[in-house]
Parts: structure tokens; C-alpha cells; sequence
């Protein structure tokens, strides 16, 4: 866990020093990086692995609460979906980054679960995108819980 967290505050100091060099995306990246996003978002409320691998690279680096996996853990996403997840994740900024090749977005997030054994969630996330052909890859992710609501 305490990887995780300083690895989370490594990624938003970064994203804080960043927009010298970004710039907000326009109009058509950001319909574009939010068609991944909720792709990938979609994917992982149903717990559909395959869906979550069209949006992965075999690389891609996720850290939050749970720990971190690279590329699609099947185990991860079925896990989420098993306990009932219901996870909300509005993009609140889309910067373009190395001349449009690449993207950064990062926004706000709840998650609840089905499973009452499990608590809620709020905090904050960043994904990294990077253009495979004429579409959107999300090659990194990383997400850091705020506040854990407590069972009642």
C-alpha cells in the first residue's frame, strides 16, 4: 500500500509540473481519449476482460488500492465485478502531451460494491494514453482513494 500511495503522489506532482509542456487537448482527442475511457470504465463494471485488453497494452501499469498489475489481470477484473462494483470516473481534464501522440486525463471517482463486505470509495485518478495507429491506448493508471466510507 505505501508504494502505491507514494507512487500516486509521484504521478500527480509530475501531472502538477507537466503543463509547461502540455497543453489541453482539443476538441476531437478529448471525444477520443473519453470513448477509450468509457470503454475501459463499461469494461470494468460488467467485468469484461476482453474489452479491458482492447484498450490495454500488454504493458500497461496499473496501480491503485489493490496493488499493481501489468497488462490485463482476468483474476483483477473478474474480482471487481464479482463484489458488484459500480465505479464512476468523469474526466475532469484531457492534456495532449509529445506533440499529440500521447495523453494524460485524470479526474475524481467513486466506486460502490454489491458485496457488503467491501467498502465504498472516493479519490482521485490519472490515465496516460499513447496512439496505437488511428486510436487510444491507456498504457498507464493509477488511482488514490481519498476517504474509505465506513461499513454502517
Amino acid at each position: 500500500m505505501r508504494f502505491s500511495t507514494k507512487f500516486v503522489v509521484l504521478v500527480v506532482a509530475t501531472c502538477l509540473t507537466v503543463p509547461a509542456l502540455a497543453e489541453e487537448a482539443g476538441q476531437e482527442v478529448r471525444q477520443q481519449i473519453e470513448a477509450v475511457h468509457m470503454k475501459w470504465l463499461e469494461a470494468l463494471n460488467k467485468g469484461d476482460v476482453e474489452t479491458v485488453a482492447t484498450v490495454y497494452t500488454p504493458a500497461t501499469v496499473q496501480i491503485d488500492a489493490f496493488g499493481r498489475t501489468l497488462g490485463v489481470n482476468p483474476e483483477f477484473v473478474q474480482g471487481l465485478h464479482k463484489k458488484g462494483i459500480t465505479l464512476a470516473m468523469p474526466i475532469d481534464s484531457v492534456q495532449s502531451l509529445k506533440g499529440g501522440q500521447a495523453a494524460i486525463a485524470y479526474g475524481t471517482f467513486t466506486s460502490k460494491y454489491t458485496d457488503p463486505n467491501t467498502p465504498p470509495g472516493q479519490g482521485n485518478w490519472v490515465q496516460v494514453f499513447e496512439r496505437d495507429g488511428q486510436g487510444w491506448k491507456i498504457v498507464a493508471h493509477a488511482s488514490s482513494r481519498a476517504a474509505l466510507a465506513l461499513n454502517k
